[in-house]
């Protein structure tokens, strides 16, 4: 799903690319537990990030992808499922918010 998405974007943007950079979990399993950039070389503040895939919809997922959203949680740091938000005055995280998702069903 989110993963080969990210795979087909860097083999559509850099024509050289034989294969992906994102790894693909084959086993039924959840293959990524940190944020993972992608395609942050491009010059520019583009990227795409990587993030795992939520399937019980509770209140820890709610809290872990509002806190990717705001920029709390950091590429290359693991997704936690507190809890609990962060309460920080989000404004202080504006440049590092995601500004647009796209979301993969599968």
């Amino acid at each position: 799903g989110k993963s080969s998405f990210i795979n087909t974007c860097e083999r559509a943007l850099k024509p050289n690319l034989r294969k992906g950079t994102a790894d693909i979990q084959t086993a039924g399993g959840e293959g990524t537990i940190a944020l993972q950039d992608f395609l942050d070389d491009l010059g520019n503040d583009f990227r795409l990030v990587d993030t795992r895939g939520f399937f019980k919809h509770d209140i820890g997922e709610f809290t872990a992808l509002t806190n990717i959203v705001y920029g709390r949680i950091k590429p290359g740091q693991n997704i936690t499922f507190e809890t609990e938000a962060d309460n920080t005055d989000s404004e202080d995280y504006f440049p590092n918010w995601l500004h647009a998702i796209i979301i993969v069903l599968s």
